[in-house]
């Protein structure tokens, strides 16, 4: 397999580090503060368009004196699409955060961008202490292309859209939701239940995953407040493997509809 130049480069800054615990950064006398590779996928936008194949890598060091270079590469860029613009936003596997903290400039050469930027210490110190996620953006994928975590990578990306008519059987009502979760390699699940449309005079309840037989394998909420905001938990063991491999299904319940308000197949 041919190793391309972003991929040689990362493991050589890598190796660097190694040994000598990330002090000098090769093109000029600064000291190397941090270091990430962060892998993007169509399927980290929140909520991922169906069928959106796209995927990058982008390597980013920081110098302390707040100075970042960072090289971008796709490694699968679908025909006609053309990568226009580059953000860092602070926000969770699951949130999407409208104000960007740092837009990378520069502009790609086929499926390829390098550059770097000054970055004021406020705007280090923030994406130092939080969450963080890189997004590159697209005339056709405005929102979003490819997204990527800086702090951690994702290892599972999905996303449901549930109605009351897929309900068993079907629910009478005009509510919708969109479940949308990302599992980190350290194992932890982020997720986001989004509800619309709510009768009038119900109130949220509890939300499940269930096996195909019906069997509730991981409660994901219990009361409102755990709607429409970022959660998380940590997904382990049979629930995991269940989640990578089985065919599940997700269902919303409340109280004017115990039986389910709304539900979306998982896979």
């Amino acid at each position: 397999m041919r190793l391309n130049s972003v991929f040689i480069f990362g493991m050589l800054l890598l190796a660097a580090c190694t040994m000598v615990g990330c002090k000098k950064d090769p093109k000029s006398d600064q000291f190397v503060l941090k270091f990430w590779n962060v892998q993007l996928k169509g399927t980290n936008v929140v909520p991922a368009t169906p069928g959106n194949g796209a995927s990058a890598y982008a390597l980013l060091y920081l110098r302390d004196d707040y100075h970042l270079y960072y090289d971008i590469y796709f490694d699968s860029l679908p025909a006609g699409i053309v990568p226009e613009g580059v953000d860092i936003r602070v926000g969770g596997p699951v949130q999407n955060n409208s104000t960007t903290l740092l837009s990378l400039t520069g502009t790609f050469t086929g499926s390829k961008m390098s550059g770097n930027i000054d970055m004021p210490k406020t705007m280090v110190d923030s994406l130092l202490k939080t969450s963080g996620y890189m997004v590159i953006k697209s005339k056709t994928a405005p929102d979003g292309l490819v997204r990527g975590q800086l702090d951690k990578k994702i290892i599972f990306s999905k996303d449901v859209a549930m109605t009351a008519a897929q309900v068993v059987p079907a629910a009478n009502n005009s509510a919708t939701a969109n479940f949308s979760i990302r599992i980190t390699e350290d194992n932890i699940g982020f997720y986001a239940i989004d509800v619309k449309n709510l009768p009038a005079g119900d109130a949220l309840t509890e939300t499940h995953i269930h096996t195909s037989a019906g069997a509730t394998l991981l409660k994901m909420a219990s009361k409102p407040a755990d709607y429409g905001v970022q959660l998380n938990m940590s997904i382990t063991g049979e629930p995991l493997r269940a989640l990578q491999q089985d065919p599940l299904y997700v269902d919303v319940h409340s109280t004017l509809y115990p039986n389910g308000l709304v539900r979306g197949t998982l896979r």
